[in-house]
């Protein structure tokens, strides 16, 4: 089996320049993204003093409850 020489000299140049980040998939860079967008969602804190949120499915009959209960 024989190789041509410009693949060959194709491979081994990604090979040298790029190194290991040339073999991993595209995929892996955006699910690292991802689990790192998520850590600092995860990481928020939200401030629920004194918050009312109107039941949206009961119309305007003022009622309320606490979302923070």
């Amino acid at each position: 089996m024989s190789i041509q020489v410009p693949v060959l000299l194709t491979f081994l140049a990604l090979s040298a320049c790029r190194g290991h980040s040339a073999a991993l998939p595209p995929t892996s860079t955006f699910l690292k993204e991802s689990v790192q967008l998520l850590g600092k969602l995860l990481g928020t804190e939200v401030s629920c003093d004194k918050m009312n949120v109107t039941d949206i499915f009961a119309g305007d009959k003022g009622n309320r409850y606490d979302a923070c209960s």
